[in-house]
């Protein structure tokens, strides 16, 4: 019974967290901002307590599809987090992460364990895969994050609407070397994604790769990202087009994931 509480009192912080950003994005109100920052930091220690009971309940240590939800979301929370102490001006993304985070927490709530209790998990690749995808897609999720503010700080540049949310978000420049440098990161854990579960498909079904779903979203994702970088690399690719290729990315590696969870209520494949 306690989890349940736990998880309830989780949900209405990122929610009570979600209206200050929107009152401080809206009206510019300082104060907001910082007690939605202090009451982010509360969430994400019960956040943690929350994830470790899990873990416990299942009996081994290692991520099944809730957990895996419930990790994704605090490390893409955690992050955000450590951002916006080392540069304030990344505070105004608050009101497109946390929603973000909230949605993983809440799927994580409705994805069924059960079939995973009695599973065993010999297994260090197959934890060492599943840790690998989610930190891999919550750089995605930050990456995307990134790209839409960049997209609407971008539009209202262009049509010169420099109003309050212009100025809660961090300019263009500081935006796309930002969402570059979650691109860069995410996309080897995304590669190495690929891979270890290519590896633990043939280990269970003989066949490295079954193309699913899931496996063709995550292949198309991947070439999405090897595009951008390449075009950024060699073509010289930037702003809305690398912001939309993000989007786009994003989109596949959310399928991806989706399907996973959908083919196997008890496991993430």
């Amino acid at each position: 019974m306690g989890i349940y509480f736990l998880s309830i009192v989780i949900l209405s912080l990122y929610c009570a967290i979600m209206l200050l950003y929107l009152a401080a994005f809206l009206r510019g109100f300082e104060p907001a901002a910082a007690h939605a920052r202090t009451l982010l930091t509360i969430t994400l220690a019960l956040h943690t307590v929350a994830f470790f009971l899990d873990l416990k309940d299942l009996g081994y240590m290692a991520l099944d599809a809730r957990g895996a939800m419930m990790f994704g979301s605090w490390v893409i929370g955690l992050a955000y987090l450590a951002g916006t102490a080392k540069k304030k001006d990344l505070r105004g993304l608050g009101l497109i992460v946390t929603p973000l985070v909230l949605t993983l927490f809440v799927v994580a709530q409705l994805v069924r364990t059960e079939g995973s209790r009695h599973v065993a998990l010999s297994a260090a690749l197959r934890t060492f895969h599943v840790a690998i995808s989610v930190i891999g897609v919550a750089a995605f999720v930050l990456a995307f994050s990134v790209s839409v503010a960049y997209l609407i700080q971008e539009y209202l540049l262009r049509t010169k609407r420099l109003g309050v949310m212009f100025k809660w978000l961090p300019d263009l420049q500081v935006l796309e070397s930002l969402d570059s440098w979650l691109v860069t990161l995410g996309f080897p854990l995304l590669t190495l994604g690929i891979f270890t579960g290519a590896l633990w498909n043939y280990r269970i079904n003989h066949v490295l790769f079954d193309f699913g779903k899931g496996q063709v979203f995550a292949i198309l994702a991947w070439f999405v990202f090897f595009g951008m970088l390449l075009l950024r690399g060699l073509a010289g690719w930037r702003g809305r087009r690398t912001a939309w290729g993000t989007i786009v990315g994003f989109v596949f590696s959310m399928i991806a994931l989706a399907s996973y969870t959908i083919q196997a209520p008890g496991l993430l494949q």
